[in-house]
């Protein structure tokens, strides 16, 4: 008995071990009622994204989130709440027609006024102080239904310069998409930027790309319906 329990206790451990060295993020638990435990992780940078925002606050990502990488991230706030960026009454589409909801995405739906008309001032401001509990499980629904696609000539929903520079990093890929990317990194490193460059500096994660002066709108760069394959493959998108 006293054997089996030692070899418990090892193997045990052991998960443990296993587990830890597969993440980079440290684990963070919110239980918010007796039956419901929800788990975030909390990441070794800030969140911020090329092109897009800048942050020093907590990021607060999905450990559960059933794709490669966060579109929306959620981010603790100082007064003990959190919002989510990009917000989800950006994304109402994902949520309609609301009564074929599961029931707590509906409540959650309800609750935002995301069954609605966005950009409401209080609508906003509710969006804005969320508890983890609703911006973890509105980012995992959102994750879940998650797919880029073209329409009218453009990629929905919108990809940040930082989508389209991971895309990039991606191997291999077709020379019809290398030069997607070249021309890409040329406009947005204002011609000071080759692939080669940007491949030493991606290894420092999204928040140390070099800061430039002069990004152009990649919508008028990229072709869409070229790139939007590759995001999907980035984000792991069936």
């Amino acid at each position: 008995m006293n054997k089996l329990k030692r070899v418990t206790v090892f193997l045990t451990v052991l998960l443990i071990l296993l587990v830890g060295c597969t993440t980079n993020s440290s684990l963070k638990s919110y239980a918010n009622h007796s039956d419901e435990l929800y788990t975030g992780c909390t990441n070794q940078f800030d969140g911020s994204r090329l092109g897009y925002h800048f942050t020093n606050r907590t990021w607060i990502s999905d450990c559960d989130n059933p794709l490669k990488r966060d579109y929306w991230r959620v981010f603790e706030n100082q007064d003990g709440v959190y919002s989510i960026i990009p917000r989800p009454d950006w994304f109402l589409s994902f949520f309609h027609p609301c009564e074929n909801l599961e029931p707590k995405i509906l409540a959650l739906a309800s609750k935002y006024e995301l069954c609605g008309e966005p950009f409401k001032i209080n609508q906003v401001n509710r969006i804005n102080s969320m508890p983890i509990r609703d911006a973890l499980l509105l980012t995992h629904y959102l994750h879940s239904k998650l797919k880029f696609k073209v329409s009218k000539a453009k990629i929905s929903p919108f990809p940040r310069h930082a989508d389209i520079l991971a895309a990039c990093q991606i191997r291999p890929h077709s020379m019809e998409f290398e030069n997607e990317c070249t021309r890409f990194v040329k406009a947005y490193g204002c011609g000071k930027l080759d692939i080669e460059d940007l491949n030493e500096q991606f290894t420092l994660g999204e928040s140390h790309f070099p800061q430039l002066d002069c990004v152009t709108p990649f919508i008028n760069i990229i072709n869409p319906r070229i790139v939007v394959k590759r995001l999907n493959l980035l984000y792991d998108v069936l």
